[in-house]
């Protein structure tokens, strides 16, 4: 899961698109300067006519709608750009590694080069006195390098195996500890590489988070007023309406509801990364300091552990958008195996703590993270802290299963063409999922969206 940036640009097309919406609205002309939706005295106006009425209810309908999808959308791709931060981090890791490991061999070669060097030293040394005149002035005083000197050494004809062999190791020393110091100043240049793709990827995560705020403070506060007008057309309140349209996105990529039970006493504080937002889908700012970095998986790997994929997203021959499917009924739980309850259990105590790129626990959380954290508490092992990764071992490991078929502690995959596997949640039962959402939301419980629901991973049973 490789997905392509989004540029900044949706709380403009949001605004742009409702106001095309509205300026249709119940068949009134508005000026340009006027509000992008229907004035209550145009509402009021409607009503009188039950034919218009019926066509303003249709129209406020259609931008209640578009409103949701939108702002579903810029949340969508804020976690699409944060799994690709994720996912340049986790490479920095690796190539600091990769550095780690090179500069170590480096040193030890360097050191047998120079063991290799004071042996020759003192070969040079007897040479000199029993070389017969082999071994001139000249030889010593032009071999400004090592590697010289032991060419020239190799030369001599009268020399005993002893000596040859000497000079061998002398030579293959010295070309190791070349070859490792070159490799080791390309690794550098890799880390450095890896250091500013993970750093502009954090910074574009994090203005899509600020534009996908943005976008649901507008939905919020528009939609607002355009339940209130629908419900005076209609004859209802406010209150039912809402609730009607709630229900409607249930499923869908426009459900932000901030649905979710009552936080878990354990600690909401969100430690040294970025804040996060209020409760549930509220509109504050997406972060602006530095995420933690991802951790890797503390547990350990099968043996042996199927090597990741780096291939892209399998893209099927139409996007990935089933209707919505009716919710599986709840596994018994006589069949739930101790390791998805454990899992489980340990989901649910870290409801209402903050979303922030990177986390991993404990009182921050991504949604890969808490997936990873999750199983690593019932000692599984799940693939690693990537969405994609954890697509690819699940997948590797013969333990997808059907979307009809989904049980307690299955983890569901989110997938769409443009920012690839960017998703991953918790099935609870109920037709209920558990996730940590994006950085406008905390850790809550919510219908399962069947909107991009590509896959279902079974870790254990």
């Amino acid at each position: 899961m490789t997905p392509r940036r989004r540029t900044l640009g949706v709380l403009l097309v949001l605004c742009v698109s409702t106001a095309v919406i509205a300026s249709s609205a119940i068949g009134l002309a508005a000026p340009a300067s006027a509000s992008p939706y229907p004035s209550w005295s145009e509402v009021q106006a409607a009503k009188k006519n039950q034919a218009k009425a019926a066509k303003a209810i249709s129209e406020l309908d259609d931008a209640i709608t578009t409103l949701q999808q939108r702002a579903g959308s810029a949340n969508d791709s804020a976690s699409g750009a944060g799994e690709r931060y994720q996912v340049a981090v986790l490479a920095e890791q690796d190539a600091q590694s990769t550095l780690a490991g090179l500069q170590k061999k480096k040193a030890k070669a360097a050191a047998s080069a120079e063991k290799s060097r004071q042996e020759v030293g003192q070969l040079v040394a007897e040479l000199s006195h029993t070389g017969g005149g082999q071994l001139t002035v000249t030889m010593l005083t032009e071999s400004d390098k090592a590697s010289d000197l032991l060419y020239q050494l190799g030369t001599m004809s009268n020399l005993t195996s002893r000596t040859s062999g000497l000079l061998d190791q002398a030579r293959q020393d010295e070309k190791v500890a070349s070859s490792l110091a070159d490799q080791a100043s390309a690794a550098k240049k890799a880390l450095a590489a890896k250091t500013k793709a993970a750093s502009d990827a954090l910074a574009t995560a994090n203005d899509l988070a600020a534009t996908a705020a943005a976008a649901v403070a507008t939905q919020q506060k528009s939609q607002d007023q355009l339940i209130k007008q629908v419900a005076y057309l209609k004859g209802t309140t406010a209150a039912v309406e809402k609730k009607y349209y709630e229900g409607q996105a249930v499923g869908t990529i426009a459900d932000i509801s901030p649905s979710a039970p009552a936080a878990s006493t354990g600690s909401g504080s969100t430690g040294s990364g970025a804040t996060g937002s209020g409760s549930g889908g509220s509109s504050s700012g997406g972060s602006s300091s530095p995420a933690p970095s991802p951790s890797k998986s503390t547990s350990p790997a099968p043996n042996p552990s199927p090597s990741r994929s780096t291939a892209p997203a399998p893209t099927p021959s139409k996007s990935p958008t089933p209707a919505p499917a009716p919710a599986p009924a709840p596994a018994p739980s006589t069949g739930t195996p101790a390791a998805v309850t454990t899992a489980m259990n340990f989901a649910k105590a870290q409801l209402g703590k903050t979303y922030v790129w990177g986390g991993a626990g404990p009182n921050v959380w991504d949604c890969s993270g808490l997936m990873m954290g999750s199983y690593n508490a019932a000692g599984v092992y799940i693939g690693g802290h990537s969405v994609r990764w954890q697509y690819d071992y699940l997948n590797g490991q013969g333990r997808l299963v059907s979307i009809s078929s989904m049980k307690l502690g299955d983890i569901l995959f989110y997938y769409n063409g443009t920012d690839g596997m960017y998703h991953d949640a918790m099935y609870v039962g109920n037709g209920q999922m558990l996730e940590a959402p994006n950085p406008n939301a905390k850790v809550r419980i919510v219908a399962v969206r069947y909107f991009q629901l590509y896959a279902v991973g079974r870790p254990v049973g």
